[in-house]
This record gives structure tokens, sequence and C-alpha cells, in this order.
């Protein structure tokens, strides 16, 4: 178990037939799958496997394990004993030469990346895949290289990137 300021990184991610080709089989039946990492460096490589990958949706994480419940009353009658503590890190998708980013804090707002100068003629089609059968707005859409470059640097920095643009959602 993790000790106060101690967290696993880690990542959830959907499996496909690319995905098991490219990368290995599946370790569980579970879709999405959740993947514990040593330490950041070893994310980082699985980041670099994935971006081979032509679609994906990635979710990467801190995992904190369980958190304690510091009253005595509330541990003896066992509530909070499953209170799990995760901190979302960043939402990352993509289709072909294209993604979507969304960064969050600690209090899970969101933070879209938008693509300044916008990301010019993103078919449709792959508006849709990014956003799960609904279309990203165009000003959300980023070449696969600068999202990916992004969310190496949070990784290295574990802060958002300061040279790109955001919207925040909530």
């Amino acid at each position: 178990m993790a000790q106060e300021g101690e967290f696993r990184w880690a990542a959830e991610v959907g499996h496909s037939v690319e995905y098991q080709a490219k990368i290995g089989p599946l370790e569980s039946v579970r879709d999405p799958e959740i993947i514990y990492f040593d330490n950041r460096e070893h994310l980082k490589e699985f980041l670099h496997k994935l971006e081979q990958l032509s679609e994906q949706i990635v979710l990467v994480f801190k995992d904190y394990g369980i958190k304690p419940v510091k009253n005595w009353f509330l541990r003896l009658i066992g509530y909070g004993s499953t209170d799990w503590q995760q901190e979302s890190c960043f939402l990352l998708s993509w289709c072909d030469d294209f993604a979507t980013l969304t960064f969050f804090d600690k209090y899970d707002s969101q933070y879209c990346v938008l693509s300044k100068p916008q990301t010019p003629e993103v078919p449709m089609e792959i508006r849709q895949k990014l956003g799960e059968g609904e279309p990203v707005p165009i000003d959300e859409c980023l070449p696969k290289s600068v999202a990916f470059a992004a969310a190496r640097e949070f990784l290295d920095t574990e802060t958002r990137p300061n040279w790109l643009w955001y919207r925040y959602v909530r």
C-alpha cells in the first residue's frame, strides 16, 4: 500500500486487434484494462509503443491506493475502508494523425488542449472517432505529434505544458 504522498503511475487502455498485435496479449478479460508502472520511465516507454497504433484512447492517472480513515470510530465500523484514491492526469485519444488531449487538476477539473492555429481539414469521421461518436470541436483537434509531446512533457514535469492553449471545462 502506498504511503501518504506516494503513488503508482497507471494507464487505462482499451483493447483492439491492433493493440494485441503490436503491444501484446490481453493480461485480463477487462476492457478497458488498467496497467500499473514501477516508474514514469516505464510509462513513457509504454506511451511510445502506443503512439505506433493508428487509433487508441488512454487515461493516465496516479494511484495512491486506499485512503486511510483517521477517525478511530469510523475505522471501527468499517466506514471508508474501501475509499480508493486516484488522481487523473490526462486523457489522450487519437485516430490516424489527429488527437485530442485533456488534462485534469487535483480537483478533477478538465482542461481541453486547443489547437492554435486550428488544425486544418480534420475529416468528420475522425472527429467522431476522437469523440467516441460525438464529433470533437475542430479547435480541440491537434496533430498527434503535438499531443504526445505534451503528454511526455507532463510526465517529466507533472504540470500542464505552458506552451499550449486550454479551454477550462469544469
